[in-house]
């Protein structure tokens, strides 16, 4: 693992850079989820959470890419939240929408 800001080789166990004093990255790779948020907002077209979930994911990765990691798991969870709720709710109506037009045709039991 590096430094992200001077590039220089930490071991595990190095909490900050001992070269230039940058806080070490998280292990692990930390997920922006800004592909969930993208296609909650343009596929599934849920703009009410989608574009949110768009900012947190990209608050996300420039938190992250500045050696914030506490905000930037934050707001991977509140992208990753916003993304999955928009997309349940638009599961939801079309579920509704498509029983509605159902029973609508006779389609009752």
């Amino acid at each position: 693992m590096n430094c992200l800001s001077c590039g220089r080789e930490l071991s595990p166990e190095n909490k900050f850079c001992p070269s230039c004093g940058a806080a070490a990255p998280p292990p692990g790779r930390l997920k922006s989820h800004m592909t969930l948020a993208v296609l909650t907002t343009v596929l599934l077209g849920n703009w009410i959470f989608g574009i949110p979930a768009v900012v947190f994911a990209r608050e996300c990765e420039l938190a992250a890419e500045s050696g914030l990691f506490a905000a930037a798991r934050r707001f991977s969870r509140r992208a990753l939240t916003f993304s999955l709720v928009g997309g349940a709710l638009c599961v939801a109506l079309w579920a509704f929408l498509g029983l509605m037009r159902f029973l609508g045709q006779g389609g009752g039991f």
